[in-house]
């Protein structure tokens, strides 16, 4: 892709803008809810510095290996995300409900736009590439 470094800053604006929408909603006792956002979880900004590191490999150099490897990298973003959820719900007392709100799911959809973004990429490298004969 030509300007893929401007496709790449909406999703990490997504995720920068989630960070500050509730992530999740704990319910201790019926009628008290208390709401965290993404930034109230330490672990909440290491998806974003993975995003930030994989849209600076992305593009340093429009090769076949930086696309492979940026695109590679998405998956451990994904992870990321889901070991957050480990930190985001405390076992505390026996009556607990947790909810997730728009915040993580915003995070995580960003994180899936800039996976599209960088499949795309991928194909578009591929098939630009000349071809060994």
């Amino acid at each position: 892709m030509k300007n893929l470094h401007y496709f790449l800053i909406l999703p990490i604006t997504l995720h920068f803008i989630a960070l500050f929408i509730p992530y999740i909603e704990h319910q201790y006792e019926p009628g008290v809810k208390i709401l965290e956002r993404g930034t109230d979880f330490g672990f909440a900004f290491v998806p974003l510095s993975i995003m930030i590191i994989i849209a600076l490999i992305a593009s340093i150099k429009r090769s076949r290996f930086t696309a492979i490897i940026a695109f590679v990298l998405c998956f451990g973003l994904l992870f990321s995300l889901f070991l957050l959820q480990f930190s985001m719900r405390p076992m505390l007392g026996d009556f607990t409900i947790h909810t997730y709100k728009f915040g993580y799911i915003l995070a995580f959809l960003s994180a899936l736009l800039l996976m599209v973004l960088l499949l795309v990429n991928l194909v578009k490298v591929f098939r630009s590439a000349p071809k060994k004969e």
